[in-house]
């Protein structure tokens, strides 16, 4: 059997996310939770996440967790029926 090569995934869990967010202010947008990652030296897949979200404005850190779970749902059915 050959062997597969596996691929890091394209985008972090919420879970993982959430620990790049940290020193964000609310309410906030999508381009302030990519600064705060990418201030707090995100990984490329945490950041992907944060990009496939649909909301541009999120009002606490509960909205930015729903948005992410959503995102990430939406993400994986898209994986399954390719």
């Amino acid at each position: 059997m050959p062997h597969q090569e596996q691929h890091p995934p394209l985008h972090a869990p919420p879970s993982e996310v959430m620990k790049y967010l940290q020193g964000i202010h609310f309410p906030c947008q999508k381009k302030d939770l990519l600064d705060a990652a990418r201030k707090n030296q995100a990984p490329d897949n945490v950041i992907r996440a944060i990009e496939i979200m649909y909301s541009e404005t999120f009002s606490d850190m509960d909205d930015v967790r729903r948005n992410l779970e959503k995102s990430e749902a939406r993400a994986a059915s898209r994986e399954r029926r390719a």
